[in-house]
């Protein structure tokens, strides 16, 4: 995730995060396990806030990562104080102060690093702080940013080098997610102002914990409409999963191999059910489905797809309430540094590849400121055929934290 703050004297600085979510886990930390628990609440209610927004001002598939966003917006509202404070916590869900949601972050990430080296699973959690050669940074929240997040200061020259600088982060960025987010920070998003990017990179890779067999895809109509559908390959496959159905949609839960990570699939029963299943979405009906399955044989029928997402937040998230911080006049980011800050736009990007395989996801948020053969049980078994617009979450089963959220409308659309 990225994020710019601006000056907003006339001499403007800014503040970017460029943000990747990896989605990994560990059997580590107990503290760190316990502390990212007790706020999945609040990730929850954030991806449901934020997919609203997202899901009625935009058409087509969607993408993002929530907990990338929360986490690197978490730095900046370290140092954020007053008003700015207040309706960031609001709108980013944050419930916690500030030092216990930096301790949350911490854990966190600890447990997702500490995981063992030998995991089945490809997990890249890495920051960093870009910092333009001269700017003075208050040491508090300097040594926040580099001991908690673990954002080590890189010193560049983002106002007489910005094309270096430019190439700099985004090779970077493009290194730590194997080359699935590229050129998160555009050009014109460096500009003079710039004075600090602040970068998260979030990048996750896993087999299914039962893979699909690849003589089982076919080829077959994905209806995007009660009257329209495109061909697209369809995987196949009957295995015991976790499993819930209501009158209104099907859920299924399937897991990476050996880890704590898991698809959720929410499927409406209706080719056209999903923007309804949207509209009415809740916390505490996912909570519900999620606590309602139960382990059943499933035939499932899943499209292959492979997408990317950018959608700029600035505007979202202050429908969300955070408004001050993109305001130049009241904005109070003084905690980073003594000169005035504030929030110009944000960006976030992300990546998701499902196969029979597998999935492989990576998110990037760019903040700017004004500186994954049927046998014979087939009587016992449910049938759950993806084969029209659906919605998925990547959860983290050992915390609860939804890491992506995302739908499914069309799976020939690349973008």
């Amino acid at each position: 995730m990225g994020m710019i703050l601006n000056h907003i004297d006339s001499r403007m600085a800014s503040l970017m995060l460029a943000c990747f979510l990896i989605l990994g886990t560990a059997s580590a930390l107990a503290d760190g396990a316990r502390e990212s628990n007790g706020h999945a609440a609040d990730t929850a209610a954030f991806t449901i806030d934020l997919y609203a927004q997202l899901a009625g001002a935009q058409d087509g598939n969607l993408f993002f990562s929530p907990v990338s966003i929360q986490t690197a917006l978490a730095m900046p509202y370290a140092g954020a104080h007053g008003v700015t404070a207040e309706q960031m916590a609001k709108a980013l869900h944050y419930q916690a102060p500030v030092d216990r949601l930096n301790e949350a972050c911490a854990g966190f990430l600890h447990l997702l690093n500490d995981a063992p080296k030998d995991r089945p699973y490809q997990l890249i959690v890495a920051n960093a702080l870009w910092c333009q050669q001269g700017l003075a940074l208050r040491p508090d929240f300097s040594q926040l940013v580099q001991k908690t997040y673990g954002a080590g200061l890189q010193p560049v020259d983002l106002v007489r080098a910005p094309d270096q600088a430019c190439r700099t982060i985004n090779d970077w960025a493009a290194k730590q997610t194997r080359d699935k987010i590229k050129d998160v920070i555009g050009r014109d998003i460096l500009t003079p102002n710039t004075r600090l990017v602040l970068t998260n990179v979030v990048y996750f890779k896993s087999k299914w914990a039962t893979e699909f067999a690849k003589g089982a895809t076919v080829d077959g109509a994905f209806h995007l409409t009660a009257d329209k559908s495109v061909e697209t390959r369809l995987m196949n496959q009957t295995t015991a999963l976790g499993y819930f159905e209501s009158e209104d949609l099907q859920l299924v839960e399937m897991p990476y191999v050996k880890g704590p990570l898991s698809m959720i699939v929410l499927l409406p029963r209706k080719v056209d059910g999903l923007r309804g299943l949207e509209k009415t979405l809740t916390v505490e009906k996912v909570e519900g489905w999620l606590k309602g399955k139960k382990s059943e044989d499933v035939s499932v029928t899943l499209p292959k797809f492979t997408f990317d997402a950018r959608c700029m937040l600035a505007s979202t998230l202050q429908k969300m309430g955070m408004t001050e911080a993109f305001d130049q006049a009241k904005a109070d980011f003084s905690g980073i540094a003594a000169t005035p800050l504030y929030l110009s736009a944000i960006i976030h990007k992300a990546f998701v590849a499902v196969d029979e395989e597998g999935t492989e996801a990576a998110a990037a948020t760019v903040v700017i400121g004004g500186t994954f053969g049927l046998g014979d049980i087939v009587g016992k078994t449910k049938t759950f055929r993806a084969d029209h617009p659906f919605m998925f979450l990547i959860l983290h089963n050992g915390t609860g934290k939804i890491m992506f959220a995302g739908r499914l409308v069309d799976p020939k659309t690349k973008g």
